[in-house]
């Protein structure tokens, strides 16, 4: 091994720094995404509470947090009991379908978060090499 001239020490600190630089941002936007994570998770819905919610108060659509349309329904008592028997039937898609956007937006940060350790992996991998 020889000694490094200024330029090689000069092309491995800039490479250095760009490395540092790209970790410390992609780090501060994952903490970002682990928060939008987990408060997804937690906007998860069980459609046996959507159930014992519509059964016992009516309250199912503010639990999907449908605020509007609940203070319709219950303005209408239900669209008159129509309206409720409707979502009787119904009650278990309207569930799935908020958890589905959920397991979407979900999806989406865990293949950010993928992509940007494999860009990480690389940056180290090719400085470890040199190039």
């Amino acid at each position: 091994m020889g000694r490094l001239g200024a330029t090689e020490i000069v092309v491995l600190i800039f490479i250095g720094g760009i490395i540092y630089f790209a970790f410390k941002q992609n780090k501060n936007n994952i903490n970002i995404d682990v928060l939008n994570k987990h408060y997804l998770q937690s906007q998860i819905k069980s459609s046996g509470t959507a159930y014992l919610l519509w059964f016992f108060f009516g309250f199912h659509y503010a639990y999907l947090g449908k605020w509007g349309i609940q203070i319709l329904y219950w303005i209408t008592f239900g669209g008159l009991g129509i309206w409720a028997i409707i979502d009787l039937f119904t009650l278990s898609g309207r569930v799935a379908s908020h958890n589905a956007l959920i397991f979407q937006q979900i999806d989406t940060i865990d293949r950010k978060e993928r992509d940007a350790e494999q860009a990480r992996n690389m940056a180290m991998i090719l400085a470890a090499k040199g190039n």
